[in-house]
């Protein structure tokens, strides 16, 4: 199954800024545990992470679900593209 399709299916339309989303695809040591990281701005990170984390918590359910019918545990990151202030 093409888990980043889905990802992309599922958060398209919870963002502004479509194009500025990046869902990479982190190595692991064993095939059936996948993580995928998401990556996007500030406010658009905030909006898949929802009020107490509600809307990741939905999003991880559901790739969760698609990863079981293939006997695979898929895991889902959120993380800003932008750089905090003491970064800079």
């Amino acid at each position: 199954m093409d888990y980043e399709k889905l990802i992309h299916a599922l958060v398209d339309d919870l963002i502004v800024n479509k194009n500025g989303i990046l869902i990479s695809k982190l190595p692991s040591e064993n095939e059936n545990d996948i993580c995928y990281l998401i990556c996007a701005d500030n406010d658009d990170i905030a909006r898949l992470i929802g009020h107490k984390g509600s809307i990741a918590q939905a999003l991880r359910e559901i790739v969760s679900i698609a990863g079981k019918l293939n006997s695979q545990r898929v895991h889902l990151k959120f993380e800003s593209l932008e750089k905090k202030p003491e970064e800079k």
